[in-house]
Order: structure tokens, then C-alpha cells, then sequence
């Protein structure tokens, strides 16, 4: 039971907690009931890997063809079942959500051909390209645990479990990705929905002549701040997932900083020793100063450090 007297962790009552400070009143009082084992048997022609996706994290066992595992101690909800078995092209998958609630269920997975992830990339023109420093990573989206990314090139494609997997795409520095299509936003990254079988088509637009931008980072009494975070927000989500969300660097021995690669664009830029990693700096628009970086241009914006960031 989670602090809300809630069974998921997403629904959770969130305990803010400050340096220094000590909060009481959190107290966590146990749903009264029986725990539930899901017994999951597999159907197919390959071994596989049974994995049972949960609110703290994922639990896998391995069965043979017609073998059946067993996953105790579970509370009552919804969890997601998934089977791999063989692998590369040859991957083999089943997935389905479960409803548990008796003391004990029972659930049959079919493994058949994993669906497999195409990806293009193209220029503004549609015209193939294959840009050999572009790297693509994907990585299945499952409850708390850090999924394993795997890399896939322009023009290959990859057999994949079903589920939600995030999809980015950096360019070389001379390039910048102007487009992705067949996924969806994600703010960090794009999400790709992976069900049944068949082939999931994702395209990458690449353009030349990215954009850049600079300037020079000051303390209040104006002087160079050396080695100061220097944060950059796209204020458009679809740009913020190209851009793989929040952006960082630090100014340099003279107080100057410099993004580059670049897609065009409205952003944000701030600086502050408050904030130390781009996962801190997360914020709504007109937190940071607002600049607005034009195709194949370079830019100068000079910022001054932020003591405090509200």
C-alpha cells in the first residue's frame, strides 16, 4: 500500500522535502487482503523469457515451450505480462494485461513473429540518407527500472517486444534532425507503440546547416561566470523531443557558453549553479529568457546567473 491508501505507485501522495527539513505525518496503513500468485504458461515452438512488469520494477523468469511460471506475493491490479523467446529477426514475442484479483490466475501467452521498427531517413526532399555518425536509440518504456537502449541504424529495421518504446535521434554536428515521423512526442524523447505484428515505420528528417547559439554568462557585478550551467528549453514539445529535451553546457574559462546543432525554433536559456543536471531543469515557459533561432543562423543571447530558480 503506498502513502494515499492507494495500491499504485502512480497514484501515490507525493512528499515534498526540502534541504534541512523534516516532515512528519506520513503514515501508511496497509489495505487489509489476500495476495495473489499469476500462474503464466507458454505457448509456442522456442524457450522464452516470462517478464511481469510492476510498480517497483520487473520480474522475469525462463520456461521451456508448454512451461508455466509463477509470480507470488502480488496485490490486486493490473500488470503487464511480456514473453521473448528466440531472437534478432527471429524474436518471438507475447504481451497482455492482466486483471488480478483471485488468490491465484491463470493466463495462457502465444508467442508469435515479434513486430519489427523500420527506420528511414530522409532529407527535406525524401531523398535517402545514411549519415554514418547518426546515432538512433530506442528503449522500452517499463515501470521504474532503467530498460536496456538499443541502437539501430538508418534503413534497419528491428525486432521488438510489444509496448511503448522512446525513440531519438541525434544528427552529426553539421546536421540537425528537422523531423520525426510515425511517433509521438514525448517531451524527452519521442514514443513509439509497438502492438501486434507487422512493421512499424518511423522517419527521420535530416537538413544541413543547423543553427547556433551563444553568448557571454555574468554575475551580478557583470564579470565572466566560469564553468556556469547553462540550460536550454525548446518551448515547442515536438522540438524538445528533437532536441532530447533539456540541453546543457558550461561557459567556458572567459564566461562564454555555445549551443550548436540546432533546429530553428523559439527557446529558452538560463543559467544557474542551482541547477546542476538538465533532468533539475525542467520548467514552464518564461522561466528562462526567450530567443528565437532561425535556420543555419547564429545567434548570440548573453545571460546572467540566476542565484535562485523558482
Amino acid at each position: 500500500t503506498y502513502f494515499g491508501k492507494v495500491l499504485r505507485a502512480q497514484e501515490a501522495r507525493v512528499v515534498e522535502l526540502a534541504p534541512e527539513q523534516e516532515v512528519g505525518g506520513v503514515h501508511i496503513a496497509p489495505f487489509h487482503g489476500r495476495l495473489s500468485t499469476l500462474a503464466v504458461t507458454l505457448a509456442g515452438d522456442v524457450p522464452a523469457r516470462v517478464i511481469l512488469m510492476t510498480d517497483t520494477g520487473r520480474r522475469d523468469q525462463s520456461t521451456q515451450p508448454g512451461g508455466t511460471v509463477e509470480f507470488d506475493q502480488l496485490a490486486p491490479g493490473e500488470y503487464e505480462v511480456v514473453a521473448e523467446g528466440g531472437g534478432g529477426a527471429e524474436l518471438k514475442v507475447a504481451q497482455s494485461t492482466i486483471g488480478v484479483g483471485n488468490e491465484r490466475e491463470l493466463v495462457t501467452l502465444q508467442l508469435q513473429p515479434a513486430p519489427r521498427l523500420q527506420v528511414r531517413c530522409v532529407d527535406q526532399q525524401s531523398r535517402a540518407r545514411n549519415p554514418p555518425s547518426m546515432s538512433i536509440f530506442v528503449r522500452r518504456r517499463e515501470g521504474v527500472e532503467e530498460a536496456e537502449r538499443k541502437r539501430v541504424r538508418c534503413g534497419e529495421a528491428l525486432s521488438l517486444t510489444p509496448g511503448e518504446w522512446e525513440f531519438a535521434a541525434v544528427a552529426p554536428p553539421d546536421q540537425y534532425v528537422a523531423a520525426v515521423r510515425g511517433a509521438v512526442p514525448g517531451g524527452t524523447s519521442y514514443i513509439v507503440k509497438m502492438l501486434g505484428q507487422g512493421v512499424q515505420e518511423v522517419t527521420v528528417v535530416i537538413e544541413r546547416q543547423p543553427s547556433k547559439l551563444g553568448g557571454k554568462v555574468t554575475l551580478a557585478d557583470g564579470t565572466g561566470a566560469v564553468g556556469a550551467p547553462v540550460f536550454l528549453y525548446a518551448i515547442d514539445m515536438d522540438l524538445r523531443s528533437r532536441l532530447g529535451g533539456v540541453r546543457m553546457v558550461r561557459s567556458n574559462q572567459n564566461g562564454d557558453y555555445e549551443f550548436v546543432g540546432l533546429a530553428p525554433g523559439h527557446y529558452e536559456v538560463i543559467s544557474s549553479y542551482a541547477l546542476q543536471d538538465p533532468g533539475d531543469a525542467e520548467w514552464p515557459p518564461g522561466r528562462g529568457a526567450a530567443v528565437n533561432v532561425e535556420a543555419g543562423r547564429e545567434k548570440t543571447l548573453d545571460v546572467e546567473v540566476v542565484e535562485e530558480v523558482r
